[in-house]
């Protein structure tokens, strides 16, 4: 088995440097220019040659053969003003909370350590920095653009950081993180002076209810078994003390474990909208924001088959079964396409100094898993290739 891990440890400089810099121009979205640009750079750097697809997102292919790995690392941050001391902070007012700065750099590194031994390679390594992930737009994005339309790779992985202990690798075979879906709740009624309200059709009382009886089918219809998770998280409407409006908008969110909970859980969002408007005279629309985000689920044999590549580099006794989240990642479109495997690096956790969660304006992550996520990337394609050659 090839073992990366010295080669990690060499470029260790180099991947602080691209993390900070990245880290400093945080950008969102599909549009990633200041990204795209830098990732290109450094690729062209490395001897790679590096390909567009879409506006932001940035492909480059190493090695020669039949057999196809796919590495992917997102690249987009989210629109939230940093609050942390770090002099490489971002002052764009969008901040890498999420950690995607660390992934574009650990896949940076591992094309560098990869581009070395090139050579040796069993077959190709498809790699993809990705916008769009937050927006659950991106890796949908991709596809349409063609990234597979020549070919599709027979197997595929990806790296997420979490606060969880310095190092550590989180995962397990099977579903690992909840689908999402985004909605828009629009409830119409009739404004009118708050002294006669019998004269219009409240909407902040038919929203009130909506809120209420979402909750109600989220305990009474839905198994606890089923992780379903449907939250509202912005209502909005009026701005006076004696007057209400024609409109409430409710903004929220849709999490479940599997495509047919999903599915039921997006029907009846609709439903009980409509019939609750309805029964105190007003309406209400749901709008769902574009295609949402699959479950991901590790492909079991896949997983069981990279494990040991993984734990090769952090060790074994780094290595934690972990609890399926709630929280959605689109590296899922391309496991429904064909098996991958996510995995999660422990980048600091509150017993060690990092006491903000992921997309806080104050996190921190520890810059020591840089190059251990490099050389997992690397050694995991490299070995499987040489596993399927």
């Amino acid at each position: 088995m090839k073992n990366f891990r010295a080669e990690g440890d060499r470029i260790t400089e180099e991947l602080v440097t691209w993390r900070r810099y990245l880290h400093a121009h945080a950008e969102i979205g599909l549009e990633l220019p200041q990204t795209a640009d830098f990732v290109e750079e450094k690729l062209q750097e490395m001897g790679v040659t590096p390909k567009r697809i879409g506006h932001s997102g940035v492909v480059v292919m190493l090695g020669q053969g039949e057999k196809l790995f796919f590495l992917r690392a997102d690249s987009d941050g989210l629109p939230i003003l940093e609050d942390t001391d770090l002099p490489f902070a971002s002052k764009n007012g969008n901040m890498h909370a999420c950690g995607h700065d660390f992934h574009t750099t650990a896949l940076l590194g591992a094309v560098k350590i990869l581009k070395e031994h090139e050579s040796e390679l069993k077959g190709r390594v498809m790699c993809l920095f990705q916008p769009g992930e937050e927006t659950q737009t991106g890796a949908l994005s991709m596809i349409e653009h063609g990234i597979f339309a020549d070919e599709m790779p027979e197997a595929g992985m990806s790296l997420h950081v979490f606060p969880l202990d310095l190092c550590t690798v989180n995962s397990r075979p099977g579903y690992v993180c909840a689908s999402s879906d985004m909605f828009t709740i629009t409830v119409t009624g009739i404004g009118c002076h708050g002294a006669y309200a019998f004269q219009g059709v409240d909407p902040i009382n038919i929203a009130s209810h909506i809120v209420i009886s979402l909750q109600e089918f989220q305990g009474r219809e839905v198994s606890s078994n089923d992780n379903m998770v449907l939250t509202i998280c912005a209502i909005n409407g009026g701005d006076a003390t004696n007057v209400f409006p024609n409109e409430v908008v409710m903004k929220g969110s849709l999490r479940t474990a599997s495509n047919e909970v999903r599915a039921f859980g997006k029907q009846r969002i609709v439903e009980i909208c409509d019939g609750v408007a309805k029964t105190f005279r007003g309406s209400a629309k749901v709008d769902f924001h574009g295609a949402g985000a699959v479950p991901m689920i590790n492909d079991v044999e896949l997983f069981h088959e990279v494990l040991p590549y993984v734990n090769s580099i952090s060790g074994e006794d780094m290595y934690h079964d972990m609890v399926p989240i709630t929280g959605s990642e689109d590296f899922a479109e391309f496991a429904a396409l064909f098996p991958c495997v996510d995995f999660w690096i422990g980048t600091g956790s509150i017993e060690q100094g990092c006491v903000y969660p992921l997309h806080h304006p104050k996190i921190v992550f520890g810059e020591e898993a840089l190059p251990r996520m490099a050389a997992i990337f690397a050694t995991a394609a490299y070995n499987w290739l040489e596993n399927h050659s």
